[in-house]
Parts: C-alpha cells; sequence; structure tokens
C-alpha cells in the first residue's frame, strides 16, 4: 500500500511557462520526553541553521503542541538533514 509520501515522492514536478516547479515538504520536529531542550536547540542550529531565537521558538513550540515544522524545502535536502536528526534521537518526519 502506497503512502502519501510515496506518492508525493512519484509525481513530477509540473511545468508551467517552460520552467520547472520545486516540489516542497515540511520537516516536522515532535516533542519527546527524552532530549533536553538544549540538545535540542543545538541540533536546530546546526542541522537546521536557525538562529539561537528559532531553535528555542521551535523547541518551545514542538513541547507545547506536540510538534513544529522546523525547514520547508526540497526532499533531498529534508532527508539528508532528518537523518542528521535521527542520528541525534530526535523525533522527525517528512511531510
Amino acid at each position: 500500500m502506497k503512502t502519501l509520501i510515496d506518492t508525493v515522492i512519484e509525481a513530477k514536478p509540473k511545468r508551467q511557462n517552460k520552467e520547472q516547479k520545486t516540489i516542497l515538504f515540511s520537516l516536522i520536529l515532535h516533542n519527546d520526553s527524552e532530549n533536553t531542550f538544549d540538545h535540542v536547540m543545538s541540533c536546530l542550529s546546526e542541522y537546521c541553521e536557525h538562529t539561537d531565537i528559532q531553535a528555542e521558538q521551535c523547541a518551545l513550540t514542538a513541547h507545547l503542541a506536540g510538534k513544529c515544522i522546523i525547514k520547508i524545502g526540497p526532499l533531498e535536502k529534508l532527508k539528508e538533514i532528518r537523518e542528521a536528526l535521527v542520528e541525534n534521537n530526535l523525533t522527525v518526519e517528512i511531510l
């Protein structure tokens, strides 16, 4: 059974005015009870290139709301970031 992600990955970008559009995806951080705010903020700064304020806001949003969009971009770039964050024990997904 195909998931929504599989379907989107297989879809080809549509052309408009002879320019190819890039499909953008969201990298979502989920709250967990294992990581400290400092660890999450450090990872967001290092791998997502967030400023200290952005990292703090995203960590707090994930803590309070349960999740937070931390990066938007092309799928291949987000896959690299997701791998690094998962290696650092963060819970993230691409949508």
